[in-house]
């Protein structure tokens, strides 16, 4: 690798833990340019209705109409507006970065919506008309609000740019010719401001050090993919091989597979070129995205809002059980309430999943036959406890802790057997349900999926159920999954 690559990733900041301190936790969410384009249309939304109700009370007389009627001119006017602005590119990080071009915006796309609302009140209220001045001023009250907005938003976006919070952190996996350009571009002057270069690999996942070289102290702890993810947000890895060594491409993309990143393999001198699917570009290049980021901006941030809700009023909900439960735990006899046992999570990153203590205890137990029905180290506490699923209840507090989702694919022990093998070699596309966090229910739990995994097919099964919920994932899958799993999915012949 060139000496100049190796200056550019030496600018990473040195983030080594101390001895002794707990893991990165990398964050679900991360700023992209339709997060902030989605929050300026939310915030014109509100901004505008709340013009509204300001222009109703700053007006001495009351406007010749109902609250419900301004409401409505309101709503079609706002409709239109983000509409216009939406058609027209306006809503796009580029517009907000100069005060000339967000006033231009603001002026122009406003007259669609001006225009409306006069229509509206000509058509079905004309009496409004009498007392004219009470529509230029609310129209006036709004643009003003608008307008200030746009700077706070300008004066945001600028800080977001100068810390870098918008550019994509890539990963470059690959050697020879193609990686070495693919690098000296990302480096370039017009793409520093959109990409940062935080590491390159080579195709067995290992840092490409040159011989001889010193390995930077900051990055000497991280020397693979898999932990230098596990500790530091990566947004998008280039495989950078040509196509002619597509064996190792589709090796790469297998074993890429748990990342939470887009993962791209550029079509630079291949002469493939999809016919149905049109190529990404990146630095100028036309690249193949073959794995998607799940839960991208908006959609992070309703994850774990919904985490966050939910499990903070699930755990008040249930705090009165919990306490039942460990006060019948602790009668019953020797030994810890709370069970900690070691979980695959979001990116392959080992945690302590929390449940209540259902069996007695037994140090050689490693986690990886999991439990069998009749197991005879199951209490008699512990056999309610799992019946009714309450022991499941303490996972509550891995969701506050990051560490877990209400709704996602349910982590296991790294080790767990399915019949004569470990799941996660056994069943190929497993390591995909690590590129979202863990969940105390999922879609696979709701179809079929409780109680033991004691055979390739049904984990086959599982890991295919979890990857249709990584797909389509929506509020109100999820919403959908909560409701069947309080209604029918806590207790049944399954359930053990």
């Amino acid at each position: 690798m060139s000496a100049a690559v190796q200056s550019d990733i030496r600018r990473v900041p040195d983030t080594r833990r101390p001895e002794g301190t707990p893991q990165r936790r990398v964050s679900l969410i991360r700023w992209t340019h339709g997060l902030i384009n989605r929050g300026v249309i939310c915030g014109d939304v509100i901004l505008i209705l709340a013009s509204t109700g300001a222009g109703w009370l700053a007006i001495p007389e009351l406007p010749p109409l109902t609250w419900l009627q301004a409401l409505t001119v309101a709503l079609i006017m706002t409709l239109v507006f983000v509409r216009t602005n939406l058609w027209m590119g306006a809503y796009r990080v580029e517009r907000y970065t100069t005060l000339r071009t967000q006033l231009v915006d603001l002026m122009v796309y406003s007259l669609p919506a001006l225009a409306a609302g006069v229509i509206i009140l000509l058509a079905f209220v004309p009496h409004a008309w009498g007392r004219w001045y009470w529509f230029w001023m609310w129209y006036a009250i709004s643009f003003g609000t608008l307008v200030v907005a746009r700077q706070v938003e300008r004066i945001v976006l600028r800080i977001a740019l100068r810390r870098g919070l918008l550019r994509r952190r890539v990963v470059v996996v690959g050697s020879g010719p193609m990686s070495e350009s693919l690098i000296s571009r990302i480096r370039t002057l017009d793409t520093m401001q959109e990409y940062q270069l935080v590491g390159v690999f080579n195709e067995q996942l290992t840092r490409a050090w040159r011989s001889g070289e010193e390995v930077p102290s900051e990055l000497a702890d991280r020397p693979d993919l898999t932990k230098y993810a596990q500790n530091y947000a990566v947004d998008l890895v280039v495989i950078a091989l040509p196509w002619d060594r597509s064996a190792e491409i589709f090796t790469l993309i297998r074993r890429l597979q748990w990342i939470a990143a887009d993962v791209v393999v550029p079509f630079e001198a291949s002469g493939l070129r999809p016919q149905f699917v049109p190529p990404m570009i990146f630095v100028n290049s036309p690249v193949l995205q073959v794995m998607r980021r799940p839960f991208k901006g908006t959609q992070g941030l309703l994850k774990l809002a919904e985490d966050y809700v939910v499990g903070m009023l699930g755990l008040l909900a249930v705090s009165p059980i919990l306490l039942a439960a460990a006060i019948a735990i602790r009668l019953e006899g020797k030994g810890p309430i709370l069970f900690r046992q070691p979980r695959v999570g979001f990116n392959s990153k080992p945690f302590l999943i929390y449940k209540l203590r259902t069996m007695t205890v037994d140090p050689t137990d490693d986690g990886s036959k999991g439990t069998q029905r009749d197991d005879q180290r199951i209490t008699r506490v512990g056999a309610f406890l799992r019946r009714t699923s309450i022991d499941e209840l303490p996972q509550l507090l891995n969701v506050l802790r990051g560490e877990m989702s209400i709704v996602g694919p349910r982590p296991h022990v790294s080790n767990m057997l399915v019949g004569e093998g470990v799941y996660s070699d056994v069943v190929r596309q497993y390591a995909a349900r690590q590129r979202i966090k863990p969940g105390i229910t999922g879609w696979a739990q709701i179809n079929g999926m409780r109680g033991g995994i004691n055979t390739v097919a049904k984990a086959t099964e599982g890991a295919d159920l979890d990857l249709y919920y990584v797909a389509n994932w929506s509020l109100r899958l999820d919403i959908k999954i909560m409701i069947q799993t309080l209604a029918q999915g806590l207790v049944g012949r399954d359930v053990f």
